[in-house]
């Protein structure tokens, strides 16, 4: 358990594992042939929620959230609600609960978590439907599908703790928390778009081409996100620095709406080629 969540009450603790535990009974009744995927997202977010809180989220953003106690709660919550997202060539069955496939096809699937959220709160260790209401807006901005200023839920549905929640911090945590996990399904999507077409890969995952041996401060640039990553293929190579790129973009979106912004104004790919000469990255 980390620090930031040992400040819990046990009750807020309770209802934290409630969640995670409600999400891996629903999932595979929402997307059946996806449940592996569903129970791979949930320990990714295990995995993300201690990177923030070990390092990512500074003593100050640590300490302003720790004023208020939910603001802790729906960063953990959130986390584990956004694993709910649908992957890909995946639909929600109508047999799970009131959504309709139709409704949920017909979104972007980062569009469709704030749906699945609010129609399925009852069974997700949710407590009333304005805590359903703000925990969607949030997993929607975590997911990137949603600006919380163009949010159409009003305060006063989701109860008197969405005026003190810091939903910018907790979303922007979340969002970059899953961006720099390479081996994050989001990540992987990302990462082979930049490939291009015709490129053979002999295995599916990507990560049987590249690890991540270290992710954290860099130790000679302050203010800077080092990823030390071992690949084994050129194309992934350039893939990953392009993706980079776009790493470095999100960082700087984020650090303009949280508040606090983050400790980091940069993010670094230190990449280390096995087997092949890096390809002409310009």
């Amino acid at each position: 358990m980390t620090p930031l969540r040992e400040q819990l009450s046990e009750e807020l603790q309770s209802r934290i594992d409630t969640i995670r535990q409600s999400i891996a009974r629903l999932g595979p009744r929402l997307y059946p042939d996806g449940a592996a995927a569903l129970s791979d997202r949930i320990e990714r977010r295990d995995q993300q929620l201690t990177v923030l809180t070990d390092w990512l989220l500074d003593t100050e953003q640590q300490q302003i959230l720790a004023l208020n106690p939910q603001n802790i709660f729906y960063l953990f919550a959130v986390a584990y609600l956004t694993a709910l997202t649908p992957p890909p060539g995946h639909a929600a069955k109508a047999a799970a609960g009131p959504i309709a496939p139709a409704d949920i096809n017909k979104a972007a699937p980062e569009n469709a978590i704030g749906t699945i959220v609010r129609e399925h709160w009852q069974n997700m260790g949710v407590s009333d439907a304005g805590e359903a209401d703000l925990m969607a807006a949030i997993c929607r901005e975590a997911d990137g599908s949603g600006d919380l200023a163009d949010d159409e839920s009003r305060p006063e549905d989701m109860g008197a703790v969405s005026t003190t929640v810091n939903r910018s911090l907790v979303a922007a945590g979340l969002r970059l928390a899953r961006a720099l996990d390479l081996s994050s399904e989001y990540a992987q999507q990302k990462i082979r778009r930049r490939i291009p077409a015709g490129t053979l890969l002999a295995e599916e995952r990507l990560t049987e081409y590249y690890e991540v041996v270290a992710l954290g401060p860099h130790h000679l640039i302050p203010g800077t996100i080092r990823l030390k990553i071992r690949c084994h293929h050129a194309e992934i190579h350039r893939a990953l620095k392009s993706y980079e790129t776009q790493v470095q973009h999100l960082l700087g979106r984020l650090n303009r709406r949280a508040s606090p912004r983050f400790l980091f104004a940069d993010c670094r790919f230190e990449i280390d080629p096995r087997g092949y000469e890096p390809v002409d990255l310009k």
